[in-house]
């Protein structure tokens, strides 16, 4: 029975007794020195027979689609609809979303909104949240970044003067960079990661923002 333990506790956390890990107590937020002050953002949800429509701003709303599923999810920004791409719906495998909550923060004077979504119904997704990024910049809407992490796992900050994303997916840390209005993907600074026996995210002692 020992032996078994030991053995499934290896296959949960594979240690290389020559490598130096730390596991990490608060999250991605403690790989990163300079991280982004967010701020929870108050909104009211107006349920439909149809969606469920969240505002968040004057100008934009996102309208969450509860009947018709296929009709997806996507924002309202004055009078157009900017669809939200989730990776799935491509696979024709359609989803039911609610907000988890929303921050907003400020990077140079220019607004974003963080939206974090879950789902109810999805196929090993109930522990993921679907992250959603949006910026409005000269009048006009952005969606920066789309992705899944592993439920409530992306954090967000500054690397030599960027804005940068870190986000945990299963066995890996990956590495977002912001540029020219959306983050995008960087390999370098992107790594594969290990999960303890009590679920925390463990690292490489080098790997640090």
């Amino acid at each position: 029975m020992i032996k078994y333990l030991f053995a499934s506790l290896l296959f949960i956390f594979p240690f290389n007794f020559q490598e130096h890990w730390r596991c990490l107590d608060d999250g991605l937020d403690d790989l990163i020195s300079t991280p982004i002050n967010s701020k929870i953002c108050k909104y009211n949800e107006i349920f439909t027979k149809d969606n469920v429509k969240v505002k968040i701003n004057s100008k934009a709303t996102l309208v969450l689609t509860q009947k018709d599923i296929k009709n997806g999810t996507y924002i309202l920004f004055e009078n157009k609809k900017y669809i939200i791409n989730d990776g799935l719906s491509k696979n024709c495998i359609n989803y039911n979303y609610y907000l988890l909550n929303m921050e907003s923060f400020k990077n140079k004077e220019v607004a974003f909104y963080w939206l974090k979504l879950g789902t109810s119904n999805g196929l090993n997704l109930n522990s993921n949240t679907f992250n959603l990024i949006i910026l409005f910049s000269d009048n006009k809407l952005y969606i920066p970044f789309t992705g899944w992490d592993s439920g409530v796992a992306t954090s967000l900050g500054i690397n030599k003067g960027k804005l940068f994303i870190l986000s945990n997916v299963i066995d890996s840390i990956q590495y977002f960079e912001f540029k020219d209005k959306k983050f995008i993907y960087n390999s370098k600074n992107s790594i594969k990661c290990r999960i303890d026996s009590t679920r925390r995210i463990c690292v490489p002692d080098s790997y640090r923002f």
